[in-house]
This record gives structure tokens, sequence and C-alpha cells, in this order.
């Protein structure tokens, strides 16, 4: 994913909104009542007890029932020397699935929003509106719209954390080079393409390293990167490591390891592979004829190799190869997402789409329409609304969506149980459930069935 457009970026900090007066947050009371402890205490038993759930020893955190606290160290974990270790893949089926059931329709649809937030404080009320009361699950900075320097992000991630109730993934286009989100505040980082020079995965991964310790220190825990197009001879551009399928992999999977062994999730782009384009998706839709031979062997050899490495997120792009699908762009398209990406090469991880408000996509389809078509397709999260308004309508259609029958509500189901295990792999989620959260006056029910 690119920067945003710049329409909306430019007039967000050119023609900002006057700013409003920071609601105050009422401090929520956590229950410690004898009936509270008994039932944690036999739910942590039953997940103890649970064949799926791995063989470690939990400690009980203080629950609410409002809000979902990240346990300690939530940007990742560390070996008992203090140096930064791999994140494990380690779930707790019992305990995701208690979480899930226990929320709303809306509060599913929620997760599944990474939004973008036009301002560089939290004073504007799109912040309690997208991740407050809509819940989000995510949001993606931008050094043109939020990053300003060290306190200042501190500040706004902490901000963010504190009015979601699932904590959040906050992320960044980190690549360097033309795509240096952070360069202002801790210096210019290589490019992929000088890095793909080198020849030596260290040199990617000492560069990811570095990248995740920046990116953890202004509060994020996710990088939407590393790229892993494949160039071909007609195509040159410096997001990109190289030419060669196999350097491209051994570039990535460097990357990729690091930032994850340094707590910070990791995202190859652009699935199905932009290689070959010489249109920017932002603009329109490219269309790329490749044989399906060629694609398999050249574009889709680093997502295989990669696959391997347990990469966080993958994200989908905006594209059209017939060879694959003749008629939808690749990020909508259910024979891309699920056909090749998760049953052809097996990922069963979070993918994200690219920005939905790119040209590929709203010249054919409204944001609201393409959220769906993203979630029927196989992605689990969506990037791209920037307002309460945006965020709001595409809601609506995929709540929707589920009450006509169109999307199953089982199909959202595995969408956030996929991100819930993700937050816990990640050290986001507690290992023990909250009690079942309560409908609220007016709002809707837990879903059939919770």
């Amino acid at each position: 994913m690119e920067k945003a457009h710049a329409t909306h970026r430019t007039s967000a900090r050119m023609g900002r909104a006057p700013t409003v007066q920071r609601r105050e947050r009422c401090g929520r009371n956590s229950r410690s009542s004898m009936t509270l402890l008994a039932l944690l205490l036999a739910l942590l038993l039953a997940a103890c007890a649970s064949s799926q759930s791995p063989p470690a020893v939990r400690r009980a955190v203080p629950a609410s029932t409002a809000t979902i606290s990240p346990t300690a160290g939530a940007v990742g974990h560390t070996h008992s020397a203090g140096t930064p270790g791999p994140v494990a893949p380690r779930y707790d089926a019992a305990i995701l699935q208690h979480i899930l059931d226990g929320m709303t329709l809306d509060q599913k649809l929620g997760q599944l929003f990474v939004v973008e937030y036009l301002y560089p404080d939290a004073d504007h009320p799109d912040l309690d509106n997208m991740i407050g009361q809509m819940g989000a699950g995510g949001v993606i900075l931008y050094q043109s719209m939020n990053i300003e320097s060290v306190a200042q992000m501190q500040r706004l991630t902490a901000d963010m954390r504190a009015r979601a109730r699932i904590p959040l993934i906050l992320g960044a286009d980190q690549e360097g080079g033309g795509d240096d989100q952070i360069d202002s505040i801790f210096g210019p980082h290589p490019a992929a393409w000088d890095i793909g020079q080198t020849g030596d995965p260290a040199v990617a991964a000492q560069n990811a390293a570095r990248m995740a310790g920046e990116l953890k220190q202004l509060g994020m825990n996710a990088d939407f990167a590393p790229v892993v197009d494949v160039l071909t001879p007609q195509t040159a551009w410096i997001r990109a490591f190289s030419r060669s399928p196999d350097m491209v992999a051994k570039m990535g999977i460097a990357q990729v390891d690091a930032y994850q062994q340094n707590g910070i999730m990791a995202c190859p782009k652009h699935f199905p592979g932009l290689g070959a384009t010489v249109v920017n998706p932002h603009d329109a839709l490219p269309v790329i004829n490749s044989s399906r031979a060629f694609i398999e062997q050249h574009d889709l050899a680093p997502y295989r190799a990669l696959i391997a490495h347990d990469p966080a997120m993958i994200m989908t792009t905006d594209l059209l190869m017939p060879a694959l699908d003749p008629a939808m762009p690749a990020e909508l398209s259910y024979p891309i997402v699920t056909g090749v990406l998760r049953q052809e090469l097996g990922y069963d991880g979070v993918v994200i789409t690219d920005a939905l408000y790119m040209g590929g996509v709203t010249d054919r389809y409204s944001m609201a329409e393409a959220g769906v078509l993203a979630i029927l397709a196989g992605n689990d999260l969506l990037e791209g609304p920037w307002d309460t308004e945006q965020m709001r309508a595409m809601v609506d259609a995929l709540r929707a969506a589920v009450r006509s029958g169109r999307l199953p509500e089982a199909r959202v189901n595995q969408s956030v149980m996929r991100i819930l295990r993700l937050k816990q792999r990640f050290g986001l989620l507690p290992h023990v459930p909250l009690p079942r959260r309560q409908p609220t006056p007016g709002g809707d029910a837990p879903s059939a069935g919770a």
C-alpha cells in the first residue's frame, strides 16, 4: 500500500476541521466479586485443559466487561535474557472462542477495519467514532498526516489504544526509500532495490530490525512491509528488491523474520504481484497478461517461500490477472484470494486489502460494496476508510449483507477469529477471557449461537 490519495490527505492538513475539546473518558469499573472470580477460574481451568491449548502456564489478569487489555510486553516477546525473540504461533482456541462468542455482530464487523486518521492528535471526533464507537481493529499511520515526533506519536498511539475495547493493530507503510514514513524522526532508510543490490539477506534483516525498533518507540506493532513484488525486465521501481524471484524471496524472508523476531507484525505485499505493471493502481486498474505458468514461477514464488515463515499478514492489491481471474480485481477475487493464496499456497493467516479507495477499485465499485466483495473473496481486514461517514457506510453494507444472507456470519466469524488469533500471538490479547459482554440498550445483541 502506497501513500494514500494526496487529495484527502492534503485537504486534511491544509483545511483541517477545528479541534474539539477532548472528551473526558470515564474510568471503567472493574468487577471483582466472588462470582466473577469463580467464573474466571473455571474458564481458565477449562482453557488449560483444552486439547487445543498450548502447554503453557498462564497468569490471571484483571478482567473488565468493557475492555480487553494487552498482556505484558504487548509489542512483542523477549527471551529471558532480554534480547528480542521470535513470536511463536501461540494460540488458545478456547480463550479466543470465548471472546468471539461474546461479541455482537457490529463489534465483529468493526474488527475487520484498519482505518486511516487524518490528524496528528486525538482531538478529532473521528477517532472516538471509528475506534471507540465502531470498534475498528487497527489504524495505519502516515508521516503526511500523523507522524511528527517520538513524544507526539507516543501520545497519539496511547490515545488510540485507550479508546479500543480490543487492542489495535497500529502500523505504517514503513518500507524505506520512497515510502519512508519515519525518516523525519530517525533519518533515512535504504530502499528495497538498494538492499537487493547487495545480494546479502543479512543487510535486509538488519534494516528491518532497525525499523522494528523505531516503530516500537512510536507505539506501533505492525509494518505493512516488505514489498515482495518481482520486477520484470520492462519495469523498474525502488520499492522492489530484485527481478529475481529467488532473491526477492531471500530478502523478503530475512525482513519478515527480523520484524517478527523483534515483535512487529510483518505484511508481505502486493499479492499476487505488481512487478509487471506500469500502471499505478491508485489511478487505474493494472492489467497483467502474464501466463499462469509465468505467474506461478515468477510472482507467486516469493509467497510460496515466505508462507513457511508464518508472516502475520499478507496484503492483496488492485490488479487484473486474467490468467487467474478474468473478471475481478485481485483483492476482490475469490479465485485469487481464496483459491490461490489460501487453498493453493496454504496461507491461513490474516489477509488485508490494499487501500479500497484506490482508482483500481473505485472506478468500478463504491468502497462499501468493495468491502463486502473483499470479505467474500477471503480477505480479513479492510484498509481505507478515513472518516466516520466512510466507515459507517462500510459497516452498514456489511451488516446488510449478513442480514440478507449474501455474506454468511460464519464467514465474518472466520475473519474475526484470524484477527483475534493474530493479536493474541503478538501479545495484544490476554490469555484469560473476559466475562460475556451484555448488549447495550438499543444496540445489537450477541450473535445467534454465541
